[in-house]
């Protein structure tokens, strides 16, 4: 038979709700703890998710249906190949294809992909002119007739107050054209109306004369029917040498996976602040738990199931986790958009061009969002509800045993946390590049550290004793001893502002060493004194070509001693696209740093000089090249073609890699007579900042050009390296803020469960100073072992995230630069959140009469 209790659920309810409402600092610390977890988890992974569908957004605008691409080379595809195809009876959906990026001053000045199509092919790929998207007959025939015309959404051209026969201006590699809408695009589809929303279509004859591509193609788009492999080798058969076959999804595979890398060290990041909100709600919810110790022992002896109760703490925790979760989603939206854009343009910054950005709230974040934050509290609860269920009633009257439990369990938990250390050190040590066994590792490790806390906390307490006795006497001695007594609640305090602080230190150590290596290498390469190219949609993709005037003009002038050459471009190899620079400067393979010094710069440079190449640390790493007797494949105007590697060279300018050729051999493998760059090298006694001005004089009317001096670019990339790491601070900084509530509430659950003890000492002689120093000190010895401990966990955090994540993310070899400035100044914030945290528990004891405080219990 069921037992039967004598206390009704109702009732139960009534208990928790009132407990709640009447400590509502407890509860409300407790809401914001899990809030700020849920807001920072949201707004990151917001962001990663915007990023991930702007990414498909901007290929699937592209590529549309297409499963197959014929390309060829750096400069595109002779169109006559594809006019072979059709004249020969080709049998599948083809489409060509030109595609740039470039801006418009009527259409807000942002970057805008430039399509060229089409119209009569256009069908089977993309539906942008038939079927939702359809546009009217004469606006059709107008696209197809007119010089120079040009089809923009709808929706941009309301927001732009333009319409059908205006005049818009498209500005690419540096030169503007004049171009009339005749027509607008709409969808009701809104995902293909966003991506419609940052584009300009043109007809295949327009795009090709702005862009000056003219009788050649970016590329063919194909259909082909699935498991096909015989009708790919029947199509190569066909094609010219030089020309291949390549499937989609191999072209924009790999910026994914490297945009991935990225995403998943933001998602991570945020893990962390949820953890220390984790141990924020387990400590709130172990004081709420404690409290009522001698409450439930009553419950139990009225007849309340262990059953009843647990689930009575656990419904109390899914309410406060609920209301956290939902308040969290606000906030979380709330620094979602703003971290959208930061992530869109490091991802501009170092991968490529997303033109797609206004991308609605993902649902799924918010989803993943609240039940985490409602699933982490009410786990946390779980173990002190299972703590309290599990002792007997009349032990749970008694609220002296409580502390002595938990120092009985110290011993288990620092070997727990030493074990989980070593565990997470071994996971580390595993040769694997997933991301998700490196992560699992670090977290093992910050975790079984953080289980150390309490251990930490008694050593430095007893050691801190003797010194805050002689000099605070009296108070002195107490605090470190109220540390202690309640280590149940400070260990916990102490443990999430130390991983705080301690990601603080470790991140702050990787991002200046990361700086220094980069200050290093831009040493190393830069040594022209001024570069010239075309403003480009972003820092690490191919730039636009220079007018072939502007390389005239330089020949020419009087100041120059040399002008090294430059031509970027990316080609296609059986790895997915790569980009390959290739120049002339006769120093660039001796100012190279090298990850191997066994074959001296010279030797490596005349090998290039050859027909070998140089390739960058991320690309080998990527590629899996050794540094010794390695080889690139890569598909050329002669077919796939294989170089050796003569060396492998440091590189922060992308994560994606890259490939140096002399660039005589490149124009034999390749059909490109153009330049991106040019590298000045002036005389001795020109005067630099003249020329530079005299340059952009001169060179004003042919081209769009930047002409900067070599400190220019060095502060350029310098603040694209800041902008990259500034969602990492900004998530720093959520994360002391969660730790520092943490310590709050433990120092308001401290203070109000030992107000009987204080209000004691105040009616024996206490003065409210001497009440001051008392708490101060003791918030401040936790924020003493905070800061010390987390010094030790900040630097193997960071030698995890600098020799390991970071090379295992994006392939790069950083330079450990170990300063006490991150020390130091991560001490003082553990010692000034945790002194911050003491003046309000403080300032409220003092409000409360003695006789009330005595009478508390």
């Amino acid at each position: 038979m069921k037992k039967r209790t004598l206390v009704p659920a109702s009732a139960l309810f009534k208990v928790s709700w009132r407990y709640l409402l009447r400590n509502y600092w407890q509860t409300i610390l407790m809401v914001i703890g899990i809030m700020l977890g849920v807001a920072v988890v949201i707004g990151v992974d917001m962001a990663n998710e915007s990023a991930s569908q702007a990414f498909n957004l901007s290929t699937t605008a592209l590529t549309g249906k297409a499963t197959h691409t014929i390309s060829s080379g750096s400069q595109g595809l002779d169109e006559q190949v594809y006019i072979d195809l059709r004249l020969d009876g080709l049998k599948v959906d083809a489409a060509p294809i030109i595609t740039a990026f470039a801006s418009s001053p009527e259409l807000g000045n942002k970057t805008l992909q430039i399509l060229g199509v089409d119209p009569f092919v256009e069908a089977p790929f993309r539906n942008y002119l038939v079927g939702d998207g359809n546009i009217p007959v004469e606006a059709l025939s107008s696209f197809l007739t007119m010089p120079n015309s040009v089809l923009i959404a709808k929706e941009q051209a309301d927001l732009f107050n333009l319409g059908i026969g205006s005049e818009i201006q498209i500005d690419y590699a540096g030169v503007s054209y004049r171009c009339t809408v005749v027509g607008l695009l709409e969808t009701e589809d809104t995902l293909s109306q966003r991506a419609l929303n940052e584009m300009v279509l043109l007809d295949i004859a327009t795009a090709q004369e702005i862009t000056g591509k003219l009788g050649r193609l970016d590329r063919v788009d194909l259909i082909l029917p699935e498991n096909t492999p015989q009708m790919v080798t029947e199509l190569q058969a066909e094609l010219p040498a030089g020309v291949q076959i390549i499937p989609v999804e191999a072209r924009t595979g790999t910026v994914r996976e490297m945009t991935e890398a990225f995403r998943v060290n933001l998602t991570a990041l945020s893990l962390l602040a949820m953890v220390v909100a984790l141990f924020l709600i387990y400590n709130t919810m172990t004081f709420s738990v404690a409290r009522r110790r001698s409450l439930f022992g009553i419950l139990r002896s009225l007849g309340v199931t262990r059953q009843e109760v647990f689930r009575m703490v656990i419904v109390e925790a899914l309410v406060v986790g609920i209301a956290g979760a939902l308040l969290g989603t606000v906030l979380g939206i709330i620094m979602g958009r703003g971290t959208v854009g930061l992530v869109s343009q490091t991802i501009n910054d170092l991968f490529f061009v997303t033109t797609v950005q206004d991308i609605p709230v993902p649902i799924i974040s918010l989803v993943k969002g609240i039940l985490l934050g409602i699933f982490a509290t009410t786990i946390t609860a779980a173990f002190p509800a299972w703590e309290v269920i599990n002792i007997p009633p009349n032990s749970a009257l008694s609220r002296s045993g409580l502390e002595s439990k938990a120092k009985a369990l110290i011993p288990w938990i620092s070997l727990g946390g030493l074990s989980l250390t070593i565990i997470g050190t071994a996971i580390l040590l595993i040769p694997s590049d997933s991301l998700t066994i490196s992560f699992s590792g670090t977290f093992a490790i910050i975790i079984g550290l953080a289980m150390l806390t309490p251990l930490v906390t008694i050593w430095l307490m007893k050691a801190a004793a003797k010194t805050t006795e002689r000099i605070l006497g009296v108070t002195g001695r107490m605090a470190p001893r109220e540390v202690i007594n309640s280590i149940s609640r400070t260990s916990i305090a102490v443990a999430a502002l130390m991983i705080a602080v301690a990601v603080t230190i470790g991140v702050t150590l990787m991002i200046n060493s990361f700086r220094l290596t980069v200050n290093t290498w831009l040493d190393q390469i830069l040594h022209g004194d001024i570069y010239i190219s075309v403003p480009g949609a972003t820092v690490s993709q191919p730039t636009y070509p220079l007018d072939p005037q502007v390389i005239s003009i330089l020949a020419s002038w009087e100041d120059i001693e040399r002008a090294d050459l430059l031509q970027t471009a990316v080609v296609d190899s059986p790895s997915g696209p790569i980009q390959i620079s290739a120049n002339n400067n006769p120093q660039d393979g001796l100012e190279q740093i090298y990850l191997s010094d066994e074959i001296p710069p010279e030797e490596i440079w005349e090998a290039v000089q050859q027909g070998a190449v140089i390739i960058s640390e991320p690309l080998a790493n990527r590629l899996g090249i050794p540094a010794q007797g390695g080889e690139l494949s890569l598909y050329t105007d002669r077919g796939l073609q294989t170089f050796p590697v003569a060396g492998i060279y440091y590189d922060y300018s992308s994560s994606q890699g890259n490939a140096i050729f002399w660039l005589e051999i490149y124009r034999q493998f390749w059909a490109d007579d153009q330049i991106s760059a040019v590298a000045l090298v002036l005389k001795q006694d020109a005067d630099l900042e003249a020329v530079t001005q005299e340059l952009r004089t001169e060179l004003a009317s042919v081209q769009n050009l930047l002409i900067r001096p070599n400190q220019a670019i060095r502060a350029e990339t310098l603040e694209i390296f800041d902008r990259t790491f500034a969602i990492t601070g900004a998530l720093q900084i959520m994360t002391t803020v969660v730790a520092f509530v943490g310590v709050l509430s433990a120092m308001m659950s401290l203070q109000l469960d030992k107000r009987r003890q204080l209000g004691i000492l105040r009616a024996i002689g206490l003065t409210g100073k001497q009440l001051w120093a008392l708490v101060a000190l003791e918030t401040g010895l936790m924020g003493f072992v905070a800061g010390i401990f987390a010094m030790p966990t900040g630097y193997i955090l960071s030698i995890i995230l600098i020799y390991i994540i970071n090379r295992r993310s994006f392939g790069w070899t950083l330079q450990m630069y170990v300063a006490p400035e991150p020390f130091i100044q991560a001490f003082v914030i553990a010692l000034a959140a945790s002194l911050l945290a003491g003046i309000y528990p403080s300032w409220r004891l003092l409000q409360r009469k003695t006789a009330e405080a005595i009478r508390y219990e």
